[in-house]
Protein backbone atom coordinates (compact mmCIF):
# COMPACT_ATOMS: atom_id res chain seq x y z
CA UNK A 1 0.00 0.00 0.00
CA UNK A 2 2.80 2.38 1.24
CA UNK A 3 4.25 1.76 -2.27
CA UNK A 4 1.85 2.23 -4.78
CA UNK A 5 0.80 5.66 -2.28
CA UNK A 6 4.31 6.95 -3.39
CA UNK A 7 3.85 6.54 -7.10
CA UNK A 8 0.15 8.17 -6.41
CA UNK A 9 2.35 11.44 -5.19
CA UNK A 10 5.21 11.58 -7.57
CA UNK A 11 2.67 11.62 -10.26
CA UNK A 12 0.34 14.14 -8.76
CA UNK A 13 1.78 16.50 -6.56
CA UNK A 14 -1.34 17.56 -4.94
CA UNK A 15 -2.50 14.13 -3.49
CA UNK A 16 -2.55 13.96 -0.44
CA UNK A 17 -3.35 11.47 2.69
CA UNK A 18 -5.98 13.63 3.49
CA UNK A 19 -7.99 13.30 0.81
CA UNK A 20 -7.60 9.74 0.31
CA UNK A 21 -8.49 9.21 4.11
CA UNK A 22 -11.76 11.00 3.17
CA UNK A 23 -12.50 9.13 0.26
CA UNK A 24 -12.32 6.15 2.39
CA UNK A 25 -14.50 7.27 4.90
CA UNK A 26 -11.44 6.56 7.67
CA UNK A 27 -9.79 8.67 9.99
CA UNK A 28 -6.55 10.04 8.57
CA UNK A 29 -4.80 9.04 11.80
CA UNK A 30 -6.06 5.27 10.81
CA UNK A 31 -4.89 5.68 7.13
CA UNK A 32 -1.43 6.70 8.35
CA UNK A 33 -1.24 2.98 10.62
CA UNK A 34 -1.84 1.22 7.78
CA UNK A 35 0.38 2.60 5.51
CA UNK A 36 2.60 1.80 8.09
CA UNK A 37 1.78 -1.61 8.52
CA UNK A 38 0.00 -1.23 12.08
CA UNK A 39 -3.14 -2.05 10.66
CA UNK A 40 -5.60 -3.62 8.51
CA UNK A 41 -8.05 -2.36 6.39
CA UNK A 42 -11.93 -3.84 5.42
CA UNK A 43 -13.24 -5.20 1.92
CA UNK A 44 -14.74 -2.05 1.88
CA UNK A 45 -12.48 0.63 2.88
CA UNK A 46 -9.75 -1.61 0.35
CA UNK A 47 -12.42 -1.16 -2.99
CA UNK A 48 -12.46 2.86 -2.16
CA UNK A 49 -8.47 3.01 -1.43
CA UNK A 50 -8.29 1.04 -5.02
CA UNK A 51 -10.81 3.50 -6.40
CA UNK A 52 -8.67 6.67 -5.29
CA UNK A 53 -5.45 5.02 -6.58
CA UNK A 54 -7.38 4.27 -9.93
CA UNK A 55 -6.05 0.39 -10.01
CA UNK A 56 -6.45 -1.89 -12.45
CA UNK A 57 -8.60 -5.02 -11.75
CA UNK A 58 -5.84 -7.08 -12.31
CA UNK A 59 -4.38 -5.20 -9.38
CA UNK A 60 -7.48 -4.86 -7.40
CA UNK A 61 -7.62 -8.91 -6.86
CA UNK A 62 -3.34 -8.27 -5.94
CA UNK A 63 -4.69 -6.04 -2.83
CA UNK A 64 -7.50 -8.50 -1.67
CA UNK A 65 -5.55 -11.25 -1.33
CA UNK A 66 -2.74 -9.41 0.31
CA UNK A 67 -5.43 -7.81 2.58
CA UNK A 68 -7.15 -11.78 3.03
CA UNK A 69 -3.49 -13.35 3.58
CA UNK A 70 -2.86 -10.87 6.43
CA UNK A 71 -5.84 -11.33 8.13
CA UNK A 72 -7.05 -14.89 7.83
CA UNK A 73 -6.05 -17.22 11.10
CA UNK A 74 -6.35 -20.32 9.26
CA UNK A 75 -2.88 -21.39 8.14
CA UNK A 76 -4.12 -23.43 5.10
CA UNK A 77 -5.97 -20.82 3.66
CA UNK A 78 -3.26 -18.73 4.26
CA UNK A 79 -1.14 -21.27 2.58
CA UNK A 80 -3.11 -20.98 -0.05
CA UNK A 81 -3.42 -17.19 -0.41
CA UNK A 82 0.12 -17.34 -0.50
CA UNK A 83 0.23 -19.46 -3.70
CA UNK A 84 -1.93 -17.43 -5.38
CA UNK A 85 -0.12 -14.12 -4.33
CA UNK A 86 3.27 -15.37 -5.57
CA UNK A 87 1.86 -15.86 -8.68
CA UNK A 88 0.57 -13.27 -9.36
CA UNK A 89 3.96 -11.42 -8.15
CA UNK A 90 5.27 -13.35 -10.67
CA UNK A 91 3.40 -12.55 -13.78
CA UNK A 92 3.28 -8.61 -12.82
CA UNK A 93 7.63 -8.80 -12.97
CA UNK A 94 7.56 -9.35 -16.19
CA UNK A 95 8.81 -6.90 -18.64
CA UNK A 96 6.60 -7.37 -21.10
CA UNK A 97 3.98 -6.19 -18.69
CA UNK A 98 5.40 -2.22 -18.14
CA UNK A 99 6.98 -2.44 -21.94
CA UNK A 100 4.97 -1.24 -25.19
CA UNK A 101 6.24 -4.11 -27.27
CA UNK A 102 4.85 -6.68 -29.40
CA UNK A 103 5.35 -10.80 -28.69
CA UNK A 104 5.71 -12.80 -31.37
CA UNK A 105 5.39 -16.65 -32.10
CA UNK A 106 9.27 -18.48 -31.20
CA UNK A 107 7.53 -21.30 -32.83
CA UNK A 108 8.09 -20.00 -35.84
CA UNK A 109 12.00 -20.58 -37.25
CA UNK A 110 12.11 -17.54 -38.62
CA UNK A 111 11.34 -15.87 -35.57
CA UNK A 112 13.57 -18.09 -33.69
CA UNK A 113 16.55 -17.14 -35.70
CA UNK A 114 15.60 -13.40 -34.89
CA UNK A 115 16.20 -14.21 -31.61
CA UNK A 116 19.05 -16.67 -31.27
CA UNK A 117 21.26 -13.90 -33.66
CA UNK A 118 22.30 -11.17 -31.67
CA UNK A 119 22.88 -9.65 -34.90
CA UNK A 120 19.60 -9.72 -36.30
CA UNK A 121 17.85 -7.42 -33.26
CA UNK A 122 21.25 -5.47 -33.47
CA UNK A 123 20.84 -4.69 -37.25
CA UNK A 124 16.97 -4.54 -36.91
CA UNK A 125 16.70 -1.58 -34.33
CA UNK A 126 19.96 0.48 -36.06
CA UNK A 127 17.28 0.73 -39.19
CA UNK A 128 16.00 3.20 -36.84
CA UNK A 129 18.69 5.58 -37.66
CA UNK A 130 18.54 7.34 -40.89
CA UNK A 131 22.31 7.27 -41.90
CA UNK A 132 21.62 3.18 -41.55
CA UNK A 133 18.12 3.36 -42.80
CA UNK A 134 19.66 4.80 -46.06
CA UNK A 135 22.90 3.18 -46.56
CA UNK A 136 22.53 -0.49 -44.19
CA UNK A 137 25.92 -1.11 -46.17
CA UNK A 138 27.79 1.12 -43.47
CA UNK A 139 26.79 -0.94 -40.84
CA UNK A 140 29.06 -3.53 -41.76
CA UNK A 141 31.96 -0.94 -41.04
CA UNK A 142 30.22 0.37 -37.58
CA UNK A 143 29.82 -3.18 -36.06
CA UNK A 144 32.67 -4.37 -37.14
CA UNK A 145 31.15 -7.31 -39.62
CA UNK A 146 31.15 -8.17 -42.91
CA UNK A 147 28.46 -6.55 -45.30
CA UNK A 148 27.39 -10.73 -46.53
CA UNK A 149 26.63 -10.74 -42.63
CA UNK A 150 24.33 -7.11 -42.87
CA UNK A 151 22.53 -8.36 -45.92
CA UNK A 152 21.59 -11.58 -44.44
CA UNK A 153 19.99 -9.91 -41.52
CA UNK A 154 17.96 -7.17 -43.90
CA UNK A 155 16.81 -10.07 -45.76
CA UNK A 156 15.56 -12.24 -42.56
CA UNK A 157 13.71 -8.86 -41.20
CA UNK A 158 12.41 -8.37 -44.91
CA UNK A 159 10.92 -11.69 -44.88
CA UNK A 160 9.54 -11.39 -41.18
CA UNK A 161 8.02 -7.96 -42.26
CA UNK A 162 9.64 -6.40 -39.93
CA UNK A 163 11.15 -3.93 -41.93
CA UNK A 164 10.21 -2.55 -45.56
CA UNK A 165 11.99 -0.94 -48.58
CA UNK A 166 10.74 2.19 -49.68
CA UNK A 167 12.65 3.16 -52.93
CA UNK A 168 14.95 5.00 -51.12
CA UNK A 169 15.31 3.84 -47.44
CA UNK A 170 14.58 1.05 -45.01
CA UNK A 171 11.23 1.57 -43.13
CA UNK A 172 10.46 0.35 -39.92
CA UNK A 173 7.02 -1.76 -39.40
CA UNK A 174 7.55 -3.10 -36.02
CA UNK A 175 10.07 -1.18 -33.74
CA UNK A 176 10.04 -3.79 -30.58
CA UNK A 177 9.39 -7.26 -30.64
CA UNK A 178 10.16 -9.01 -27.10
CA UNK A 179 10.65 -12.60 -26.45
CA UNK A 180 8.48 -13.93 -23.04
CA UNK A 181 10.68 -15.23 -20.21
CA UNK A 182 9.13 -18.62 -20.53
CA UNK A 183 10.11 -19.17 -24.18
CA UNK A 184 12.24 -22.30 -24.83
CA UNK A 185 14.79 -20.01 -26.58
CA UNK A 186 14.69 -16.79 -24.06
CA UNK A 187 17.97 -17.93 -22.20
CA UNK A 188 19.87 -18.76 -25.07
CA UNK A 189 18.59 -15.81 -27.26
CA UNK A 190 19.68 -13.47 -24.15
CA UNK A 191 23.13 -15.22 -23.74
CA UNK A 192 23.97 -14.80 -26.96
CA UNK A 193 23.08 -11.14 -27.05
CA UNK A 194 25.07 -10.52 -23.54
CA UNK A 195 27.66 -12.69 -25.12
CA UNK A 196 28.18 -10.40 -29.00
CA UNK A 197 27.80 -7.18 -26.28
CA UNK A 198 30.40 -8.12 -24.57
CA UNK A 199 32.61 -9.12 -27.44
CA UNK A 200 31.83 -5.71 -28.63
CA UNK A 201 32.51 -3.75 -25.63
CA UNK A 202 36.43 -5.36 -25.67
CA UNK A 203 36.35 -3.93 -29.48
CA UNK A 204 34.93 -0.64 -28.49
CA UNK A 205 36.66 0.06 -25.68
CA UNK A 206 34.26 3.43 -25.17
CA UNK A 207 35.65 5.24 -21.90
CA UNK A 208 31.29 6.15 -22.04
CA UNK A 209 30.74 2.91 -21.04
CA UNK A 210 28.80 2.37 -17.96
CA UNK A 211 29.17 -0.94 -16.28
CA UNK A 212 28.20 -2.11 -12.33
CA UNK A 213 28.33 -5.31 -10.51
CA UNK A 214 27.49 -5.72 -7.24
CA UNK A 215 27.19 -8.72 -4.80
CA UNK A 216 24.65 -8.82 -1.75
CA UNK A 217 23.07 -11.12 0.38
CA UNK A 218 18.88 -10.53 1.27
CA UNK A 219 15.49 -12.00 1.27
CA UNK A 220 13.22 -12.89 -0.98
CA UNK A 221 11.21 -9.72 -0.80
CA UNK A 222 14.05 -7.74 -1.36
CA UNK A 223 14.55 -9.55 -4.69
CA UNK A 224 11.26 -9.05 -5.67
CA UNK A 225 11.27 -5.20 -4.95
CA UNK A 226 14.71 -4.72 -6.79
CA UNK A 227 13.00 -6.77 -9.86
CA UNK A 228 9.92 -4.15 -8.91
CA UNK A 229 11.88 -1.36 -8.90
CA UNK A 230 13.75 -2.33 -12.45
CA UNK A 231 10.78 -3.11 -13.94
CA UNK A 232 9.75 0.99 -13.37
CA UNK A 233 13.36 1.99 -14.27
CA UNK A 234 13.08 0.71 -17.75
CA UNK A 235 9.35 1.74 -18.17
CA UNK A 236 10.62 5.17 -17.55
CA UNK A 237 13.91 4.35 -20.11
CA UNK A 238 11.01 3.42 -22.92
CA UNK A 239 9.69 6.88 -22.17
CA UNK A 240 13.17 8.47 -22.74
CA UNK A 241 13.90 6.52 -25.86
CA UNK A 242 10.96 7.21 -27.48
CA UNK A 243 11.41 10.87 -27.02
CA UNK A 244 14.90 10.99 -28.27
CA UNK A 245 16.16 10.79 -31.84
CA UNK A 246 17.65 7.98 -32.85
CA UNK A 247 21.81 8.71 -33.14
CA UNK A 248 23.36 5.67 -31.66
CA UNK A 249 22.26 1.78 -31.02
CA UNK A 250 22.75 0.67 -27.34
CA UNK A 251 22.61 -2.32 -25.47
CA UNK A 252 21.95 -2.52 -21.57
CA UNK A 253 21.60 -5.81 -19.46
CA UNK A 254 19.90 -6.52 -16.22
CA UNK A 255 20.91 -9.52 -13.98
CA UNK A 256 19.70 -10.41 -10.86
CA UNK A 257 20.21 -14.54 -9.51
CA UNK A 258 20.85 -16.34 -6.64
CA UNK A 259 24.35 -17.98 -6.00
CA UNK A 260 23.27 -20.14 -2.94
CA UNK A 261 19.82 -21.05 -3.31
CA UNK A 262 19.62 -24.69 -4.21
CA UNK A 263 18.42 -26.49 -7.18
CA UNK A 264 14.74 -27.33 -6.87
CA UNK A 265 14.66 -25.75 -3.53
CA UNK A 266 11.70 -23.12 -3.59
CA UNK A 267 11.71 -19.31 -2.67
Amino acid sequence: MKSLVEHKRQADRSFNYQNMSEKMRVPKSYLSKVVNKKAHLNQDQLFLACDFLGLTNDKRYYMELLLDHAKTGLNSRKKVLKGYIDSVRKKELKSQNVLEVKEVNPESTQYSQYFLNPLHRIIHVSLTIPKYANRPKKLAQDLMISEERVDESIQLLKELEIIEFNGVSWDIKIANLHLDQDSYIFKPSQNQLKAFGNWRKEQAQDPEDKNFTVVFSADQKCRDEVKAKFLGFISEVQKSVEGSENKQTFQMNFDLFSWTQELGESK
